[in-house]
C-alpha cells in the first residue's frame, strides 16, 4: 500500500442546541415521564426542581439514521421563589425572568444527527395536590384516585375537586369566593366520585372558556352544577340512583297548571350501540370500548350507532361502566313531559327529581328528573319544567322484573396465588427444555428452583416469579386439582374435584406433595384420574384428602441462573392482571433449599419386599428387590416404578437401612449391586437385639458419593417361624409387645 498521510472524512453531523419549553400551569405533584418522539426519553419521577441526565443516543436510531438525546432536562417547577435557570443566563445573559408560576423544562445538548429538526418533546405530568391557591388544598384525603393498569399506578383527580378549584382559583379559574360554594354538598359528591372511583384526567387549554371545560367534566360524571335556590350557594347535582322516593315531591292536578307536552321516544328515535372512547394511560392514545342493548337491536332489526368522546378517563374499567351508563340512558324509549307549576315548585333545580301522576294519563308516581326550568315571573306565578323519566326508575314502572346482569368485570386487581409449590428443578426439566450443548453447561453443583402457581382469578394472566426479592422470569399458572378422597402408595387412581379439565393432558407429570406422577387418563364422567406413582426422582407416597395436584408440566416459572448447594432462596409470585401487577408486600413468601437436585441419581423402582409391595407383615427371612434406573438413559421418559430395569448409571450402587421395632437404626448396608438383597434371619436378630414386633427398611441410591433425592421406606410387622420360636413345631408368633429390654421373650 502506498503511504502518505490519512484525512479525517466527515460521515454525518450531531445536532445540539438548548430549548426552553413551557408547559403548563405550575408547580406540579410529578413528572412522569419525558417522551421525544413519542418514545421515552426519561423514565424516572421527578418531583421539585432537578435536573437530570438523559443519555438515549439511540432513541432515533443512533447515528446511522437520526441519532438520540444526549445531555441534560433541567425542570423547574415555577415556585413563588424561583430563580432565573442557569442553563439560559449562559446563553442569554442575567436580564431573563425567573418565570415563576410555570412549569419549565430546558434542555441542553445533543439533539438529533443526521437531520437539523429538533424532534418534538411531551411529558405526563400529574397535577393534583399542587398548585392550589395559597397552597390550601380543599379536601385532601379524597382529592386522588388511585387504579391499576397493566403497567403503572394511575392518578386521577376527583372531579369535584376539578370543578372546586375551577370555580374558586383567581389565577386562571372564575374566581368565586369560597363562602359561595355548599362545601358540605361538594364533599358527599366528593365522597361519591370516589367511592365510584370515577376520577379524570384532562388538559384544559384557555382555547375554549372555562364553562366549557366544566361542562365537558360534568358530561363525564353525569351531573350538573347548580345554584342552590335556598342558600344561593353553588352545588353539584350528580345523576345517580341513590335517592329514596318517598321523600321526592309529586307533581300532580293539585299543583300542575298546565300539562303542556307528553310523549314517549319511539324505537325508531333510539341508538342500541354505544361507542365511547377513552385515553389509554399506557400509551396516551384513544381506545374504544363498545355496548349493546341486544333486545333494542332486535326490535329495531338492525345496529343503530353513536361515538362519544370521553377523553377525561383513563380507566377501562370505569370507561365499561359509563358505556353501560350513556347505553341505557339512550336506548330505553323514556317518557318527556312539559309542565307549568306553581311556585310550589319555587326550590327545584336541573336534575332534581319528582314523582309526576295524571290520572287522565294513567300515569301514578312516575320518577321524572328535570332538565330544564324556567322559574317565570313575579307577576305570573309560573314555573315550567321539562323533564325526562329518570332511567334508574324503570323497574317501578315495568310490567316484568328486570333480570340480574350476572356478568363479571375481567378487569379485576390483582390478588395472589391462594396456592403454590416451590421445589427443585429435575433432571427431566432441564433434558426436555435445553440443547444437549446447553445441558453440557450446567454445573453439577448447582441447582435451580422452580415453581408451580394456581391462577387466582380469571383476571390474571400471568406473573412474575421473584427470587429474594428480584425479578428472574415470568411464569404462566397451572390447574390445581384437589383429592376428593385418600390416595395411598399402591392406588393407580386419584378421586379428584378440579374446575379446568382441558390442562389435563395425557403423557405430561404432574406434582401431589413431593411426588411427581404421570398422567395417563382422566374420566370426567367419574372425576377419575389414572396416573403412574412416583416418576422421575421420586418414589410414591401416600397422599391425605383435599392434597393438591399441580398440573405444571410447561406451566411454570424458573430461575435461569444457577445457585450453589446449600443455597436457601426466598420466591414470590407477583399475579399480573390488566389492572397492574401486585404489590410485592402482598405476596406470600416460599423458600427452597438448593441441593443440585438434577445431578443426584434416580432411586431404585419396583421396592419389593418378599415380592409384596408395602406387605403388612413379613415371615421369615426379609428380601428386598429392586428394578434400577438412569437418569441418563431415560431421558424425557416418564417410567412407571414397575417397568422394566434399565442399566444404572456408571458408579451407583443402593443403600438399605434396616430400623428395629422401636424406630432405632440398627444396620446399615452399603455399596449393593444388582436388584435384590437377601437380609438373614441371624443378622437381623444380632443387628436388632432379638426378635422384633415391627421392622422399618429403608432404600436407596447412591453414585459417587450423591445419594437419590427420595427413598423408598416401609414398616411391618415381624413375624417369626420354625424351631426355637415356639413349642418345637413350626409356629407363626406375632408378639405385641411382651419382650423384655434385650429382647428376649418373657415366659
Amino acid at each position: 500500500m502506498g503511504g502518505g498521510s490519512k484525512k479525517k472524512v466527515t460521515v454525518g453531523w450531531r445536532y445540539g442546541l438548548t430549548v426552553h419549553m413551557g408547559v403548563c400551569y405550575g408547580p406540579v405533584d410529578q413528572v412522569e415521564k419525558i417522551l421525544s418522539d413519542d418514545r421515552d426519553a426519561y423514565n424516572d419521577p421527578i418531583t421539585g426542581d432537578q435536573t437530570v441526565s438523559i443519555y438515549k443516543p439511540d432513541l432515533f436510531g443512533g447515528d446511522k439514521k437520526e441519532g438520540g438525546l444526549s445531555g441534560y432536562m433541567q425542570v423547574q417547577q415555577g415556585s413563588n421563589t424561583q430563580l432565573p435557570s442557569s442553563f439560559l443566563t449562559r446563553h442569554l445573559g442575567t436580564n431573563i425572568p425567573a418565570f415563576r408560576g410555570i412549569l419549565g423544562f430546558i434542555y441542553t445538548g445533543i439533539m438529533s444527527a443526521n437531520n437539523p429538526y429538533l424532534k418534538p418533546f411531551s411529558f405526563i405530568i400529574r397535577r393534583i395536590l399542587q398548585g392550589w391557591q395559597n397552597s390550601n388544598i380543599w379536601y385532601p384525603e379524597k382529592a386522588i384516585i388511585q387504579h391499576t393498569t397493566a403497567k403503572r399506578t394511575r392518578h386521577d383527580m376527583n372531579p369535584a375537586h376539578i370543578i372546586y378549584q375551577c370555580l374558586t382559583d383567581t389565577d386562571w379559574g372564575m374566581g368565586y369566593p369560597l363562602g359561595s360554594i355548599d362545601d358540605a354538598n361538594f364533599r358527599a359528591a366528593a365522597d361519591q366520585l370516589y367511592s365510584e372511583g370515577f376520577g379524570l384526567s384532562l388538559l384544559w387549554n384557555q382555547q375554549s372558556t372555562i364553562e366549557s371545560f366544566l361542562g365537558i367534566v360534568f358530561n363525564h360524571i353525569a351531573g350538573s352544577l347548580n345554584v342552590d335556590p335556598r342558600t344561593g350557594k353553588y352545588q353539584i347535582r350528580l345523576i345517580r340512583q341513590e335517592y329514596d322516593r318517598n321523600t321526592l315531591p309529586i307533581f300532580d292536578e293539585s299543583n300542575v297548571n298546565d300539562l303542556v307536552s307528553y310523549q314517549r321516544a319511539g324505537w325508531g328515535e333510539l341508538v342500541n350501540e354505544i361507542n365511547i372512547t377513552f385515553v389509554d394511560p399506557d400509551i396516551f392514545e384513544e381506545s374504544p370500548i363498545t355496548a349493546q342493548n341486544l333486545a333494542a337491536i332486535q326490535a329495531q332489526g338492525g345496529i343503530v350507532n353513536q361515538t362519544i368522546s370521553f377523553t377525561g378517563i383513563t380507566n377501562s374499567n370505569l370507561a365499561q361502566r359509563v358505556a353501560m351508563r350513556e347505553l341505557i340512558a339512550r336506548s330505553t324509549p323514556l317518557a318527556k313531559i312539559q309542565i307549568k307549576v306553581n311556585r310550589s315548585a319555587w326550590k327545584e333545580v336541573p336534575n332534581g327529581l319528582f314523582k309526576f301522576s295524571w290520572a287522565k294519563l294513567g300515569i301514578e308516581a312516575m320518577v321524572m328528573r328535570i332538565v330544564g326550568i324556567g322559574t317565570g315571573t313575579l307577576g305570573s306565578g309560573v314555573i315550567t319544567i321539562d323533564a325526562i323519566e329518570d332511567v334508574f326508575g324503570l323497574p317501578s314502572n315495568t310490567y316484568a322484573d328486570q333480570q340480574d346482569n350476572e356478568w363479571q368485570d375481567p378487569l379485576q386487581p390483582p390478588v395472589p396465588s391462594p396456592y403454590r409449590l416451590l421445589t427443585e428443578v429435575t433432571y427431566f426439566d432441564l433434558v426436555t427444555t435445553l440443547s444437549p450443548a446447553e445441558l453440557s453447561y450446567i454445573d453439577p453443583d448447582d441447582g435451580y428452583p422452580i415453581m408451580f402457581a394456581s391462577r387466582p382469578s380469571v383476571a390474571a394472566y400471568d406473573y412474575d416469579l421473584l427470587i429474594n426479592e428480584n425479578k428472574v422470569n415470568q411464569g404462566a399458572h397451572c390447574v390445581v386439582a384437589i383429592t376428593s378422597a385418600l390416595a395411598k402408595e399402591e392406588f393407580s387412581t386419584f378421586q379428584i374435584a378440579i374446575d379446568d379439565e382441558s390442562q389435563v393432558t395425557i403423557g405430561e407429570y404432574a406434582v401431589i406433595n413431593a411426588e411427581y406422577i404421570r398422567i395417563d387418563a382422566y374420566d370426567s364422567n367419574t372425576n377419575t384420574l389414572t396416573v403412574a406413582r412416583g416418576t422421575i426422582d421420586t418414589v410414591p407416597q401416600a397422599h391425605a384428602i383435599n392434597s393438591r395436584i399441580f398440573f405444571g408440566d410447561g406451566a411454570s416459572a424458573t430461575d435461569p441462573s444457577a445457585s450453589p448447594i446449600g443455597a436457601i432462596l426466598s420466591a414470590k409470585v407477583i399475579t399480573r392482571t390488566g389492572m397492574g401487577e401486585l404489590d410485592k408486600s402482598l405476596a406470600p413468601i416460599d423458600t427452597v433449599t438448593i441441593q443440585a437436585r438434577h445431578n443426584k441419581p434416580f432411586p431404585p423402582a419396583k421396592f419389593r419386599i418378599n415380592d409384596v409391595y408395602l406387605p403388612l407383615s413379613v415371615k421369615g427371612a426379609i428380601t428386598i428387590s429392586w428394578n434400577e434406573r438412569n437418569r441418563l438413559i431415560q431421558d424425557s421418559n416418564l417410567l412407571a416404578q414397575d417397568e422394566a430395569s434399565l442399566s444404572p448409571e456408571e458408579n451407583t450402587t443402593y443403600v438399605i437401612k434396616i430400623y428395629d421395632q422401636n424406630n432405632v437404626l440398627c444396620r446399615t448396608l452399603t455399596g449393593l449391586t444388582g436388584t435384590s438383597y437377601t437380609y438373614p434371619l441371624d443378622d437381623e436378630l444380632a443387628d436388632c437385639g432379638g426378635i422384633q414386633t415391627h421392622i422399618r427398611v429403608e432404600l436407596f441410591s447412591v453414585r459417587d458419593g450423591v445419594q437419590s433425592w427420595q427413598s423408598h421406606e416401609h414398616r411391618f410387622e415381624r413375624e417369626y417361624e420354625g424351631y426355637g420360636f415356639g413349642l418345637g413345631a413350626i409356629l407363626a408368633l406375632v408378639l405385641s409387645g411382651d419382650i423384655d429390654k434385650d429382647g428376649k421373650i418373657q415366659v
